[in-house]
């Protein structure tokens, strides 16, 4: 019959995860995973104001909303890229057409013509 952990089984496994056991690397893992996706996310953000102007605004929100999915978890690559592309398209109807804003089609500008 088993019986259930007292203080002592405690305190051993706090010590034995506190000397580099697996629960310090997972810790560690977690810890990274967490700040490195955080700091993924700024740089898909700076990326994104500093290569709108060349890629335009529709092949540049698409890429960043597309990085951005992949970054906050979405592993299925068709809901990734079609959720961007819907994204992207209502976006870019929504200030040309509904409130006429000009956005910059960059490396798209041929087919503004």
């Amino acid at each position: 019959m088993a019986r259930a952990p007292d203080d002592e089984d405690v305190v051993e496994a706090r010590r034995e995860e506190g000397a580099g056991g697996v629960g310090a690397r997972a810790r560690a893992r977690g810890w990274l995973a967490a700040h490195g996706r955080f700091c993924g996310l700024w740089i898909v953000v700076l990326g994104y104001f500093v290569f709108m102007p060349e890629l335009g605004f529709p092949l540049g929100s698409a890429l960043a909303l597309a990085a951005m999915g992949r970054l906050l978890g979405e592993r299925r690559w068709h809901v990734v890229v079609g959720g961007a592309l819907v994204v992207t398209a209502v976006l870019h109807l929504t200030f040309a057409k509904g409130l006429g804003v000009r956005l910059p089609l960059g490396v798209l500008s041929f087919l503004g013509k």
